[in-house]
């Protein structure tokens, strides 16, 4: 073992350390107790069972419990990235000072307990609420909307608090997109939402990827929002694990739903990490510092559509001819055809 090999394990070894304890324990105690009997006088009887598993993945009660709450972690997720790609990239192309005013109202959520946040939406969004109150003062409706103690309700709440994850995570990657790119499309004619939507859009999916996953994972998570916003009538598979360590005392099921969460939590994961590397590799086909194979930056429009094979084989070839070989080489030996 080498020396460099023994620093690193030494300054990793606490944050190992730290995650074994206080994160992987836990989850092993949690999936061992998934697979007990449930014991209306002892919690659980620690007899190998299939039964909680069964339950749940045949109960149309918790099918319906993992469908709202995936949904719900989409629709924050779709949410928060119309409303953050905007401001990202505004923030990214902003002078200095207009800049740190626009991170500060962004990232103003953050500043702000949770709790406080949730209570400020239920003074905004009650029966006798702000907005409900304007509204009818303005005459616009005759009687107060139903805008709290729903879903609605439930995905502002979630939606104020994931916008600044989403919109960091952008920001990060848009500022290291070369402005040569969008100058030589602007150049050849391409309007700014074409630059904007072939170009800047493409190069960012990495930071669409790691935003979504962020704000997603917290979204199926949540609990403080779904229980204070949703008034008890929306119910996600968290607030449902809390029902049941809490109230029924049905740990095995309890225990299964957080196997269950967690599964949804790694298959999003996997389903988001896949879209930054293949972004990446496309990028670096027309990268400056690339000198395996180069391509022209006005074709960037073209090749970084979509980082698939087919797009690739649909590029002007007549042009690329001499490096068609290398570029298709490299998809396979990243990819695979």
């Amino acid at each position: 073992m080498t020396k460099d090999t023994t620093r690193s394990l030494a300054l990793l070894g606490p944050v190992l350390a730290f995650c074994l304890v206080f994160l992987a324990l836990p989850y092993a105690v949690l999936l061992r107790l998934s697979f007990y009997r449930y014991s209306a006088l002892r919690l659980y009887v620690p007899e190998f069972t299939w039964a909680n598993y069964a339950a749940v993945m045949t109960d149309s009660f918790y099918l319906g419990l993992v469908g709202r709450t995936v949904l719900l972690g989409v629709r924050v997720s779709a949410v928060t990235l119309v409303l953050g790609y905007p401001l990202a990239l505004t923030v990214a192309r902003a002078g200095p000072r207009m800049r740190v005013v626009l991170l500060v109202a962004a990232l103003s959520p953050l500043l702000v307990n949770l709790v406080v946040r949730s209570y400020a939406w239920l003074v905004l969004l009650g029966d006798a609420g702000l907005v409900n109150r304007g509204l009818m003062a303005a005459g616009v409706i005759a009687g107060p909307l139903p805008l709290g103690g729903n879903l609605f309700s439930v995905t502002v709440g979630l939606v104020h608090i994931g916008l600044p994850l989403m919109v960091l995570s952008l920001l990060a990657v848009i500022e290291r997109i070369d402005p040569a790119l969008a100058e030589a499309a602007g150049s050849l004619g391409a309007p700014l939402g074409r630059v904007v939507r072939r170009i800047t859009l493409p190069l960012s999916w990495p930071g669409i990827g790691a935003g979504s996953l962020l704000v997603f994972c917290f979204t199926i998570s949540a609990f403080v929002t779904p229980a204070m916003l949703g008034g008890n009538r929306v119910a996600t598979v968290s607030t449902m694990v809390a029902d049941k360590f809490t109230v029924s005392l049905n740990w095995p099921v309890g225990a299964t739903l957080v196997v269950l969460l967690l599964a949804l939590t790694l298959a999003w994961v996997d389903t988001t990490l896949g879209v930054p590397a293949q972004t990446a590799f496309a990028q670096s086909l027309y990268s400056p510092t690339n000198r395996e194979c180069v391509l022209p930056p006005e074709l960037a429009a073209k090749l970084i559509a979509g980082p698939r094979v087919d797009t690739l084989l649909e590029a002007p070839w007549a042009v690329l001819l001499p490096q068609r070989d290398a570029v298709l080489d490299r998809w396979n030996r990243e990819f695979g055809l």
